[in-house]
């Protein structure tokens, strides 16, 4: 345990080296990063002693190790397993093997402190964003235990920080890390080299447009022909892509619902079946796992499904506000306009290709605890709207009383 704790303590000064400099880093943002370390600490002990078991994640299917570790090096458990068994090689400790969430949350701190700023929010919008990003359950839940989820969220967020780099001003070592990041983002989970190949044409594609705005608004020929072609270059990423190849296989139905195999009795299961081959069928199922992905919810007895739905309309409402933002006349962080549309594709993208292979809700908060942190970014927004709508009501109210 000590070893672990020494290990935390130095690539967290290491990362932060450059914050700690600037001073930037501020005691409430420290106490917020703390506080997160200090409850996953206590998970992993929990766990070891046999005092507490994670019932979202001890089916799992990378959460024991196997007797040897993967030969093929592929996206998804593979890549996991030899990841976790390349540390292993270097110091073979059970504790330090399961600090290993914890010790990569550091690189997750580091790297949406650094997407905050760049949306240069307030201090105290930074705050809370903060809190709900890094103390929510479900972040927790899958963050501190060796599962996919927290190499996702770790190499997940500098993608993002690059691309809002990238949209703000085209250089070439932004690209060179950007691609970085992407290549190891696409080993954390099958089909993710579809996301990461969506990632930097979203960033390319809305760099060109930010930055030669003038041009496009005097020529709107060239931005009609320059989006067709980013959709028919995504198209031929998705269908030459291993997941994109078995869709475009004849018996899509077999393979689909082969993959969506559950427990029918499970609580939590919402089985959907794909009956046949027909494109209308296929939309029409998709279009069903999308719906249940997101608003399915068999009952709020417990408080895991109580927080599954207080978090299912914080993050609908947020969306909500902000695609009315987007289409409306407020100029309030106007400069992050096209990085909020960035961040709704990645998130809807993303969120479409895991509902598709999801059947229950317990999947469901799993692979949200990946996604929702862009979702999150949102909040200054619904918060500032709120306050203006207050501020107006306030306004009118006073206004009758005289």
């Amino acid at each position: 345990m000590i070893t672990s704790l020494i290990t935390l303590l130095i690539i967290f000064i290491f990362v932060f080296y450059n914050e700690f400099k600037k001073n930037s880093l501020t005691i409430p943002i420290l106490s917020i990063f703390l506080i997160s370390i200090i409850i996953k600490i206590m998970f992993v002990y929990y766990e070891l002693y046999g005092s507490f078991i994670n019932q979202f994640t001890i089916r799992d299917e990378v959460t024991f190790l196997r007797s040897e570790p993967a030969l093929n090096i592929s996206p998804g458990d593979n890549f996991f397993v030899s990841f976790i068994y390349y540390f292993r090689s270097i110091y073979n400790d059970e504790i330090f093997i399961k600090f290993l969430p914890i010790f990569f949350s550091i690189i997750y701190f580091y790297y949406l402190l650094k997407i905050i700023n760049n949306l240069e929010y307030k201090y105290s919008y930074k705050l809370f964003l903060l809190i709900i990003s890094v103390i929510s359950p479900a972040y927790l839940m899958f963050n501190y235990s060796l599962t996919k989820e927290f190499l996702q969220g770790a190499f997940l967020l500098p993608c993002i920080y690059y691309s809002f780099k990238f949209i703000d001003k085209q250089k070439l070592i932004i690209i060179f890390k950007l691609l970085f990041y992407l290549i190891l983002f696409s080993y954390t989970h099958r089909g993710f080299e579809v996301i990461s190949i969506l990632i930097l044409l979203s960033a390319i594609m809305l760099s060109i447009i930010k930055n030669y705005s003038v041009l496009f608004k005097k020529n709107w020929l060239i931005l009609i022909i320059f989006f067709p072609v980013f959709l028919l270059i995504f198209y031929y990423v998705v269908i030459n892509s291993p997941v994109g190849s078995n869709f475009a296989n004849e018996d899509i139905a077999t393979w689909l619902n082969n993959i969506r195999k559950s427990d029918a009795s499970a609580n939590n299961t919402y089985r959907i079946i794909l009956e046949s081959n027909d494109t209308f069928d296929i939309l029409k199922t998709i279009s069903l796992t999308v719906y249940y992905y997101f608003f399915y919810i068999q009952d709020i007895t417990s408080l895991k499904h109580l927080y599954y739905f207080l978090d299912l309309i914080l993050c609908s409402t947020l969306i909500l506000t902000t695609i009315y933002y987007i289409f409306s006349n407020y100029t309030f962080y106007n400069h992050n306009l096209f990085k909020y549309i960035f961040l709704f594709i990645i998130f809807f993208v993303m969120s479409v290709g895991f509902a598709i292979f999801t059947y229950n809700t317990g999947n469901a908060i799993r692979h949200k605890s990946v996604t929702n942190v862009l979702i999150y970014l949102y909040l200054p927004i619904f918060l500032d709207f709120s306050i203006s709508f207050i501020k107006r009501s306030l306004k009118i109210f006073n206004q009758n009383n005289y």
